[in-house]
């Protein structure tokens, strides 16, 4: 923490402030908070006397450097730093966050229906290997779609349907 001007808090919310309480912040860092159910005002009230407090929601996929991180509030710094690993998304208040958070609710479901593609696709006869990598790789294709997309999604499903 002493020697670093960006301060990257990651541990489950029910040791939030405790190890919060544990740091010593200076006025001058940035504390950006990783913990997916602890609020800002918490991490504010522990990080002082640093004013710069952010909360981030880094998802699995942004290990591998890609996919998305909601951070609040906007940080010119910490989107730079954040981008190199991924799509950094910077919304005005809290609430968002906490929105876009709940959005990761999809993940489950979404590997749910490529499982139930692959087990579909492998019962009717398709070798199991060939069924994993065609559903795997056109489940990426169709995400990869839409990485860029910033005004909905319902061109998208349009145009993805054959005609008659």
């Amino acid at each position: 923490v002493d020697s670093s001007d960006i301060v990257c808090i990651a541990v489950v919310p029910t040791l939030a402030e405790e190890v919060l309480a544990a740091l010593e912040f200076r006025a001058d860092h940035t504390v950006v908070g990783f913990m997916s159910t602890t609020r800002l005002d918490v991490i504010r009230k522990h990080a002082a006397p640093a004013t710069k407090v952010l909360r981030a929601v880094p998802m699995p996929p942004f290990a591998r450097r890609v996919g998305a991180i909601p951070m609040h509030p906007p940080d010119e710094a910490v989107a730079a730093l954040f981008s190199r690993a991924g799509t950094t998304v910077e919304v005005a208040t809290e609430d968002e966050v906490i929105t876009l958070m709940s959005v990761t609710g999809m993940m489950a479901p979404f590997y749910a229906s490529l499982s139930a593609a692959q087990k579909w696709a492998a019962k009717q006869g398709v070798e199991e290997t060939a069924s994993s990598r065609f559903v795997g790789a056109l489940f990426h294709s169709l995400a990869d779609n839409c990485k860029a997309q910033g005004n909905g999604f319902d061109h998208i499903v349009a145009e993805s349907q054959t005609p008659g």
